[in-house]
C-alpha cells in the first residue's frame, strides 16, 4: 500500500506453509463446508469492490484528510440503484470543501477510481451505543440542488442538448450543466462507455477518449465539431487530388 507501511505489514503476513514467503490477508470472511468448498460470507473490514477495483476505504479517508485537513471522515460505497456503486465521502466540518479542488488534489495521491463521486458535509456523525460511527445511519447522499436552474450552464447547440440528456440519464442526475466536469459528478469508466454508446446511436461521433480528454459537455462537443471539420477537409483534399 503506497506510503502505508503499517497497513502493508498488517495485510502481507508470513506464510505458514512456505518459509520466507508471504500471504495476503484479503479481509474476506468465508467458511469451509463439509464437501471442502468455500462459502463467501462477506467482508471483515472496510474494503470494497467497485467496477472491478478493490478499494481500501481507509486509504480514501487518509487521502482526503491529507488534502482537506479534516480528520473526522468516513468513506462508504453507496448503491445508487441497479448495482451502481459509487464512493461517497462524509466529513464533519463547519464549512463545505471546494469539491473540484479537493478532487484534483486527491488525484495526486490515489488513482481516479479511488476519488469519491460525492462529498457530504455533516455537523456530526451518528454514533452507535458503543460510541462508534454508525455507518448504516449515515444519510443517503443527494446531489446538490441548491443552485437554481439559472446558474446551470444550458446547452447552446443541438449536440450539447443531446449529450446533456444522455449524461443525465446515465448518471442519474437531474441537471447536468455544459460546464460540469463529468468525472467530478460521478462518471466512471463504465459510465463513459454507456454515454459513448448512446451518443453513437444518436449520431454523435463521440469516443471515450474525447470524454477523458475534455470532460465537460461544452468542450467535448467543441472537440467533436473540430474533429468533424478536419475530417471533412481531409476528405475534400483527397477528392480534389483524385479529380
Amino acid at each position: 500500500y503506497f506510503h502505508r507501511t503499517e497497513l502493508t505489514a498488517s495485510r502481507f503476513l508470513d506464510d505458514p506453509f512456505a518459509r520466507g514467503k508471504r500471504m495476503y490477508a484479503t479481509g474476506d470472511r468465508v467458511r469451509q463446508l463439509t464437501d471442502g468448498s468455500i462459502e463467501f460470507l462477506g467482508r471483515a473490514d472496510f474494503q470494497v469492490k467497485i467496477r472491478g477495483y478493490r478499494i481500501e476505504l481507509g486509504e480514501v479517508e487518509s487521502a482526503f484528510t491529507r488534502v482537506a485537513g479534516h480528520s473526522e471522515v468516513v468513506a462508504v460505497a453507496h448503491n445508487f440503484g441497479n448495482e451502481d456503486l459509487r464512493l461517497v465521502l462524509y466529513y464533519v466540518s463547519a464549512n463545505a470543501v471546494e469539491t473540484a479542488t479537493v478532487r484534483n488534489a486527491m488525484r495526486e495521491l490515489v488513482p481516479d477510481y479511488m476519488v469519491p463521486a460525492m462529498f457530504v458535509r455533516m455537523d456530526r456523525f451518528p454514533l452507535t451505543d458503543n460510541g462508534k460511527i454508525d455507518r448504516k445511519a449515515l444519510p443517503a447522499p443527494v446531489r446538490d440542488e441548491a443552485a437554481s436552474s439559472a446558474s446551470v450552464k444550458q446547452p447552446q447547440t443541438p449536440s450539447e442538448a443531446t449529450l446533456v440528456t444522455i449524461c443525465e440519464q446515465v448518471l442519474g442526475a437531474s441537471t447536468v450543466g455544459t460546464d460540469d466536469d463529468l468525472l467530478d459528478i460521478g462518471a466512471d469508466s463504465i459510465h463513459l462507455f454507456q454515454i459513448t454508446a448512446r451518443a453513437t446511436q444518436k449520431g454523435l461521433p463521440l469516443t471515450a477518449k474525447l470524454i477523458w480528454s475534455h470532460r465537460t459537455v461544452e468542450k467535448i462537443c467543441s472537440a467533436m465539431t473540430a474533429a468533424s471539420a478536419r475530417s471533412e477537409e481531409h476528405t475534400s483534399e483527397l477528392q480534389s487530388h483524385h479529380d
